[in-house]
């Protein structure tokens, strides 16, 4: 039997949601939070009904990957909404059900058809090939476009394909919904490998709620011929952020992405795979930076 994986675009909803309850105490227990919280410049900005920030989530994880970078937002006074992309998160439906990037993306391009003004759109790791393709079908509704250690598409014909990896079974569980012979429909990474990969600055208690949280990604979604325009995703204002102790995109795979369609700026931030995680007041001064500029 074969392992399949899909790596060449990296992967990564159901109806949008805000995290402000999830951490409507993280004031009063959490002052590591607060501690980022106070990192902050002191200078409140009031967004005033401007530009949203929309964040994406990467490969397994879900809306709830960002709640401390959605606290801070918040806390400065920004609109912001993390959405579960389809079957991931608080998504009811079956990874092995999604069988189109329309379906999958749907959550997000509800929410930002819905918005009342343009959106930021923030998209980690695997989330880079759906910031392109949303990009790519409405740029009318994007004002930027922020790649948080993510595949940030060249223009032209990206063709998405697999490769047989015989050693993937120890670490990853692979689903074959379609039956042995065919390609695997899901996969999910095991807790030590994704502890290694993802989480090797992240504080403990975050690994431990990731791991507790972790679903099945979808694969079929991402398999295809996608084709991202100078004219449409290209219009779009982008800018990258580079995460420089990455288990998971050497700093070499993050410097070619950048050299191949090169942003609007290139920023570098001294952390992990999952710097919501290990660095949420540095990503959140980023975007804070990007949002007025």
């Amino acid at each position: 039997m074969k392992f399949l994986v899909v790596f060449i675009a990296t992967l990564v909803v159901l109806a949008p949601w805000s995290l402000a309850s999830l951490v409507q105490d993280v004031s009063a227990d959490d002052a590591e939070v607060l501690q980022s919280v106070r990192l902050l410049t002191s200078v409140e900005r009031r967004s005033n009904g401007a530009n949203e920030f929309v964040l994406v989530h990467g490969a397994s994880h879900g809306a709830w990957c960002w709640y401390k970078v959605v606290t801070m937002l918040e806390t400065k006074g920004y609109k912001v909404t993390a959405v579960d992309l389809t079957s991931l998160g608080r998504s009811k439906v079956s990874a092995d059900s999604v069988t189109s990037m329309v379906q999958y993306v749907k959550p997000a391009v509800d929410h930002i058809t819905n918005a009342s003004s343009k959106v930021i759109l923030v998209g980690h790791s695997a989330a880079g090939t759906v910031l392109g393709y949303i990009m790519e079908l409405m740029p009318e509704k994007i004002e930027k476009g922020v790649f948080l250690v993510a595949n940030m598409p060249a223009f032209g014909i990206l063709n998405s394909t697999t490769y047989a990896s015989p050693n993937m079974s120890s670490v990853a569980d692979f689903t074959y919904a379609n039956g042995p012979s065919a390609p695997p429909t899901s996969i999910l990474f095991k807790p030590d490998y994704a502890r290694q990969r993802y989480y090797n600055q992240s504080p403990k208690r975050d690994v431990t709620l990731a791991l507790s949280l972790l679903s099945p990604q979808p694969l079929t979604p991402l398999v295809g011929v996608f084709n991202f325009t100078p004219e449409r995703y290209g219009s779009v204002r982008r800018f990258y952020i580079q995460t420089l102790n990455d288990n998971t995109s050497p700093a070499a795979f993050q410097e070619g992405i950048v050299k191949a369609n090169p942003p609007e700026r290139h920023f570098k931030i001294d952390s992990d795979h999952s710097a919501f995680f290990s660095k949420p007041s540095e990503v959140t001064c980023i975007l804070e930076e990007i949002y007025h500029s």
